[in-house]
């Protein structure tokens, strides 16, 4: 959708919103742009199209109604209440946060030592 360069006439049709306003972002949000050279006046410009600036441009309102696809999808809705549910829900996003290095250490140390040998390590194991 994106090119890695655009003139604000461009970025506005995309986008739906006027070049004025694209123009007046670029300054408010110092975007990188770069002259087109040989225009009459001089101040022609395309702006670099980086990962801000998609992000800002993606984030407006007329982008995201425009371009449904686009919006970020909502949470899961996740159950008050349920213990187990809460747990493997935090278990999992845990587990997402570490690195592969941390995945794969911690694989080993479960095929090593068991969800017992675990607990036991973190010192929760069932005291019964």
């Amino acid at each position: 959708m994106f090119k890695s360069q655009m003139t604000p006439g461009d970025l506005a049709e995309l986008s739906g919103y006027s070049p004025q306003t694209i123009n007046k972002w670029v300054h408010a949000q110092r975007w990188q742009t770069r002259k087109i050279k040989g225009v009459k006046g001089g101040k022609a410009h395309v702006i670099i199209i980086s990962d801000p600036v998609r992000l800002f441009i993606i984030n407006t309102s007329k982008m995201r109604k425009r371009y449904p696809e686009l919006s970020r999808a909502e949470e899961p809705h996740v159950p008050y209440g349920s213990v187990q549910d809460n747990v493997e829900r935090q278990m999992t996003e845990a587990i997402r946060a570490m690195s592969e290095s941390e995945q794969r250490r911690l694989a080993a140390l479960l095929l090593r030592e068991g969800v017992t040998g675990l607990l036991g390590k973190l010192g929760i194991g069932d005291a019964a």
